[in-house]
C-alpha cells in the first residue's frame, strides 16, 4: 500500500473555555498520512489576451506581467512575471470592448466614446472621453490612437492623432505631422516606448513604414521601399521583422535604431511563418512552425533552429523589452503545460524558456467524503451535478497506510446530489455493509434516497420521501430521514439476503419507525431520541420495537441535537456540548460547532476560525487538538470536506490541493460487537469441496475484524466434526458452510441432521475479547 506520512498539526491551548484540561503533549499526537490529490485528464483552461487584428502589432504582455483568461476566474486576468500572482482585472459592462496594449495596462472602450485605462501594476484607472469626431484606432500603453476627417469644400483629408489621457481626465492631443510630401499614413502598426510605428505610401504605390515621435507627433524617418503588402511588423529593442499577409512572401529585418536600412531577408529555409505567431527575442525569431504545433528559434544572422517548446497554443504575445509569452510545454507531458516567458539567452546564445504560471491539471474537486470500516470514498465532482466516486483502503490500526485508488461504484452510473457546486452537494455516509447512502437532488416534489456500493446488487434506492427532508444519520441497516415535522426510520434494504417474493426485484419495508420530528441518532439498531424529560434520552430498539434504556446525560435542557456510536453519545444544547459515556455513565465537555463523533472521541469544525479540532474523551476528561485547516464555505462541510470514521480510530478532512488527511484519534475503540441481529440460516445443504457453500450466517460488525473460525459440534456425540479459518472482513461477514469434514487431504460428507456451530471472530485492532456468534443449523443432502 502506498504510504504518505507527515507529522500531525500543531496543538492549540484554550479551545474552549468548557475544557478543564489542557490539551494532549506533542508526544501524544499520532502521524498521519496523506492521501494525493487526483489530477483530472485535461489540463487547466487559459489563453493569452491577443487582438485578432495582429496587423495593429499591439499585444497582451506588458514589462511586469501579462494579460490573459484563468480557468477559474471570470472574465481577463492579470499575472506577474516575478512571483506568478494572478490579479482579476475589473469587470465591466456587456458591451464594453477589451482591449490590450502591450503594456500592463487593460483599455476598456465604452459605447459612449468613454475609455478606461487600468493599470494592473498599481490598481489605478484613468477614465476619459474621446474628442468629438474622432475615432478610436488602438491603444498603446497610455497613448491612444485616433483618427478624424475634414472635409473643406469638396475634399477631405484623414488627420492621425496621438491623444495622451491626464490624470484629471483631460486628453492631451497631438496631431501626427512631418510626413514628406506625397507620402499618405496608414495605421499603426507597433510601438515601443517612445516611437509609434506606421503603415504608409509614398506616391501612392511604395509601401514603407514610418517611425513617428509618440510625445511630438513628428515623423522621424521610414524604411525603404517594401514587397507589396509588408504592413506586418515586430518590434524589439534590437531588430524590427517586417512581412506580408502572403503565404511564402519574404520575411525581412531592419535595425530597430535604423529603419532606413537596406532591409535583410532571414535566412532561407528558416521556416517562419508570421502568421502562425512570431516575436524576436534578442537576435532570435521566435515563431510556431506552419508544419506543427512547436515553437522555434531561428538565429537572424543565420544558423540552425533550436525548438523551445514541443507544443503550443496558436498565439505568440510579444513583450516590450524583446521577449514573448505562449502558452505551451516543453514536452508533450501535461503536468509541464503553461504559461511559459521566453527571454534573450546570455552572451546572445538561445533564448531562455521559463515557465511564469502552470496550467498543469488541476486537481479534481472532492465533493463528498466517506469513511466507514475503513474504506475512504471520495466523490469527486464530474461535470454539471454529477460526482464519480473512488475508494481507497485503510489499515483498520496503527498509522492509517492507505491502498490504490480504485472506482467504488464498477456501474460508473453517475452519482448526483451536487447541482449548483460545493455548498449545495448532499453529504455521502458509509454503511457497515460496503455501500455509502446519499439524497438525490430530485426534481420533482418528492424526496430520493440512493444506496449503491462495489457489488452487483448493492445499488439500492427509495423515492417519493417527503420533498423537504435529509438524511440525519446513517448506521447499520437502517437510515434517519428528517423533515421539518417528522422523523423516519427507514431500513437499507439494498441487497436481498432473502428470497424476494415472486417478480420483486428487492423487498421494500415500511419506515421501521415514524416520529414527530427532534433530536436522533442511530447506533446499530438502536434509534436514540430526547425523552420528554430534560436531560434525558431513550433508545428505542429496531429490531424488537422495544424502549431499551434511558440515561440523564447532566444537562437540564433538551438535547437538539444527538449522535451516537455504541458507549458513546454527543449532545449539544443550549451553547453546550458534551459526550456521554454510558459505561461511565457520566458527560465529559467538549467544544461547541458543527461536530461529528467517532469511537471515543469528537471532531468539531470551527467555521469562524476555519480550524477542525479533534477532541478525545476516554477517561473522562477531554483531551483536544487541531487537526489542520477547514475554511468556511457558508455552508457545512461535513460528509463532503471532512468526516471521522466511527467503526475506527481515524479522522479524515479535505486540504486546499484536494489531499485527504488521515488523522489517528490515538483513542482505544470499544471492543467488537454487532449493529444488528444475526440473521442464521435454519438449514444448509451439504455442498462438493470446490461448490460455494451455502450461508450458514450473516453478522454486522462494528470495527473490521483480522480473522475468523468456524466450530462444528454434532448435536448428537457434541464432538468437533469441522473447523473453518477465515481471514478479514470489514461489516458485514457472511460464512458457509459445506457441510464436510477433514479426513487427512480429503473432504468427506457429514451426515443429514442438526450442528451446532460457534463463529469466533477476531477483531483487527486487538482490542477487546473476540466476538463469539452461536447457532444451530440442520445439514440436509
Amino acid at each position: 500500500m502506498a504510504v504518505a506520512v507527515t507529522a500531525s498539526a500543531a496543538l492549540v491551548a484554550a479551545l474552549s473555555p468548557m475544557l478543564p484540561s489542557a490539551p494532549a503533549s506533542a508526544a501524544e499526537v499520532a502521524e498521519e498520512t496523506v492521501v494525493p490529490a487526483a489530477p483530472r485528464y485535461e489540463r487547466m483552461r487559459g489563453q493569452l489576451l491577443h487582438n485578432s487584428n495582429i496587423r495593429a502589432g499591439v499585444y497582451g504582455a506588458g514589462a511586469q506581467g501579462f494579460f490573459h483568461s484563468l480557468e477559474g476566474h471570470q472574465g481577463t486576468v492579470w499575472t506577474r512575471y516575478s512571483d506568478g500572482r494572478t490579479v482579476p482585472a475589473p469587470l465591466r459592462g456587456e458591451y464594453v470592448s477589451l482591449r490590450g496594449t502591450s503594456s500592463d495596462v487593460l483599455a476598456y472602450v465604452h459605447g459612449d466614446n468613454r475609455v478606461e485605462l487600468w493599470d494592473a501594476v498599481d490598481g489605478t484607472t484613468r477614465t476619459f472621453r474621446m474628442p468629438d469626431g474622432q475615432s478610436l484606432l488602438g491603444v498603446y500603453g497610455g497613448t491612444v490612437f485616433s483618427t478624424h476627417y475634414e472635409r473643406p469644400g469638396e475634399t477631405s483629408t484623414r488627420v492621425l492623432h496621438l491623444l495622451h489621457p491626464q490624470d484629471d481626465g483631460t486628453v492631451v492631443d497631438t496631431a501626427v505631422t512631418g510626413a514628406p510630401e506625397g507620402m499618405r499614413l496608414g495605421g499603426a502598426v507597433g510601438a515601443d516606448a517612445d516611437t509609434f510605428l506606421f503603415s504608409a505610401r509614398m506616391n501612392e504605390t511604395s509601401p514603407r513604414i514610418v517611425e513617428v515621435d509618440r510625445s511630438t507627433g513628428r515623423v522621424l524617418g521610414s524604411t525603404q521601399d517594401l514587397p507589396a503588402d509588408h504592413y506586418y511588423t515586430t518590434v524589439s529593442p534590437s531588430h524590427v521583422l517586417l512581412y506580408g499577409k502572403t503565404a511564402g512572401a519574404p520575411v525581412l529585418s531592419v535595425p530597430r535604431h535604423d529603419l532606413s536600412a537596406t532591409p535583410v531577408p532571414l535566412p532561407a529555409g528558416h521556416g517562419v511563418d508570421p502568421m502562425n505567431g512570431v516575436a524576436v527575442v534578442g537576435d532570435w525569431v521566435v515563431h510556431r512552425p506552419a508544419s506543427g504545433q512547436a515553437v522555434q528559434a531561428v538565429p537572424i544572422g543565420g544558423g540552425e533552429p533550436v525548438t523551445l517548446l514541443s507544443d503550443s497554443y496558436p498565439a505568440i504575445s510579444v513583450t516590450p523589452e524583446g521577449g514573448a509569452v505562449i502558452v505551451g510545454g516543453r514536452t508533450r507531458s501535461r503536468d509541464d503545460w503553461g504559461f511559459q516567458r521566453i527571454r534573450p539567452g546570455a552572451g546572445g546564445g538561445q533564448p531562455v524558456v521559463e515557465q511564469v504560471k502552470s496550467l498543469a491539471p488541476p486537481p479534481i474537486p472532492i465533493r463528498g467524503l466517506s469513511l466507514d470500516q475503513g474504506r475512504l470514498v471520495a466523490a469527486q465532482h464530474d461535470g454539471p451535478g454529477l460526482r464519480d466516486d473512488y475508494l481507497r483502503l485503510v489499515a483498520p490500526s496503527g498509522t492509517p497506510e492507505f491502498g490504490d485508488r480504485s472506482r467504488f461504484r464498477p456501474s460508473g452510473y453517475g452519482m448526483g446530489g451536487c447541482p449548483t457546486g460545493e455548498g449545495r452537494c448532499t453529504p455521502i455516509r458509509g454503511t457497515a455493509d460496503g455501500r455509502v447512502v446519499w439524497l438525490e437532488q430530485d426534481v420533482s416534489a418528492y424526496g430520493w434516497v440512493r444506496a449503491d456500493g462495489p457489488g452487483e446488487y448493492d445499488n439500492w434506492e427509495r423515492t417519493n420521501l417527503p420533498a423537504d427532508g435529509q438524511i440525519t444519520d446513517v448506521s447499520g441497516r437502517y437510515f434517519l430521514y428528517s423533515t421539518a415535522k417528522l422523523l423516519y426510520a427507514y431500513p437499507l434494504d439494498g441487497r436481498v439476503r432473502r428470497p424476494a417474493p415472486a417478480g420483486d426485484a428487492q423487498v421494500t419495508r415500511p419506515p421501521a419507525v415514524m416520529r414527530p420530528a427532534g433530536a436522533a441518532a442511530l447506533s446499530g439498531d438502536l434509534l436514540w431520541t430526547a425523552a420528554k424529560a430534560p436531560g434525558s434520552l431513550t433508545a428505542h430498539n429496531l429490531s424488537t420495537r422495544r424502549n431499551t434504556e434511558t440515561v440523564a446525560i447532566g444537562a437540564d435542557c433538551r438535547p437538539t441535537e444527538i449522535q451516537a456510536v455504541g458507549r458513546w453519545l454527543y449532545w449539544t444544547c443550549e451553547g453546550r456540548a458534551g459526550v456521554y459515556d454510558r459505561t461511565a455513565k457520566k458527560s465529559v465537555p467538549v467544544p461547541t460547532g458543527e461536530a461529528k463523533l467517532g469511537d471515543g472521541f469528537v471532531v468539531t469544525h470551527d467555521r469562524r476560525a476555519g480550524k477542525l479540532t479533534l477532541t478525545a474523551v476516554v477517561g473522562g476528561k477531554p483531551a483536544s487538538r487541531v487537526l489542520g485547516d477547514l475554511p468556511d464555505t457558508g455552508a457545512s462541510q461535513r460528509d463532503l470536506r471532512w468526516t471521522v470514521d466511527e467503526s475506527g480510530p481515524n479522522a479524515a478532512y479535505v486540504d486546499a490541493q484536494e489531499r485527504v488527511h488521515l488523522v489517528p484519534s490515538g483513542v482505544p475503540q470499544q471492543p467488537l460487537r454487532l449493529l444488528d441481529p444475526v440473521e442464521n440460516a435454519a438449514s444448509v445443504a451439504r455442498r462438493e469441496p470446490d461448490a460455494v457453500p451455502e450461508t450458514l450466517t450473516t453478522v454486522l460488525l462494528s470495527k473490521p475484524a483480522a480473522s475468523r473460525r468456524l466450530t462444528v459440534r454434532s448435536r448428537t456425540t457434541g464432538k468437533v466434526v469441522d473447523t473453518r479459518d477465515g481471514g478479514a472482513a470489514r461489516g458485514e461477514l457472511s460464512v458457509g458452510w459445506h457441510g464436510n469434514q477433514r479426513a487427512g487431504s480429503r473432504e468427506v460428507a457429514l451426515p443429514a441432521g442438526s450442528y451446532d456451530w460457534t463463529l469466533s471472530v477476531m477483531p483487527a485492532d486487538g482490542t477487546g475479547a473476540p466476538l463469539e456468534v452461536r447457532g444451530t443449523v440442520r445439514l440436509v443432502r
